[in-house]
């Protein structure tokens, strides 16, 4: 395999990343055996992911993407994504960060993505002293348990 780079999905390069994004969402829909609930858009991922009106402070989500072969502008093949989000916690009185999605394509599987991810979002909670991650793994995806059990 080709060496994977990570990538934010930023306003900058949101017309490369967005149809990836969207793209990952369908590809995990189909996966999780439910390809008409997706309601997405790539104007509903521009907006929410708070590259919309300047002044609105609409960033709902956020998500970084996996590349192979080089990144969205050397034309690299994006083959997997993290979409998350941050909380917080009335009781800590700090963040956290919840994992909403994350997904590689089946080709892509089994070869340390997954793992490559989760380090890439533990940073930021290292980064902006964030207590914890939370996700929920779906039965669907028992098979990516073990390499989600070995992310610290």
């Amino acid at each position: 395999m080709s060496s994977v780079t990570l990538h934010a999905v930023t306003a900058a390069n949101s017309a490369q990343t967005l149809p990836e994004v969207l793209s990952l969402i369908h590809a995990l829909a189909l996966f999780e055996k439910d390809p008409d609930a997706v309601e997405a858009t790539i104007e509903l991922l521009h907006r929410n992911f708070g590259f919309g009106e300047t002044g609105k402070n609409t960033q709902y989500a956020q998500c970084v993407l996996a590349y192979v072969g080089g990144g969205p502008e050397e034309g690299g093949e994006c083959v997997a994504m993290a979409c998350y989000f941050f909380t917080f916690s009335t009781w800590t009185g700090k963040g956290g960060l919840y994992l909403e999605d994350l997904f590689v394509k089946e080709a892509y599987r089994s070869q340390g993505i997954s793992k490559k991810l989760f380090a890439y979002l533990g940073q930021i909670c290292v980064d902006r002293d964030l207590p914890r991650m939370d996700w929920v793994r779906f039965e669907i995806s028992r098979t990516t348990e073990g390499q989600r059990s070995g992310c610290r």
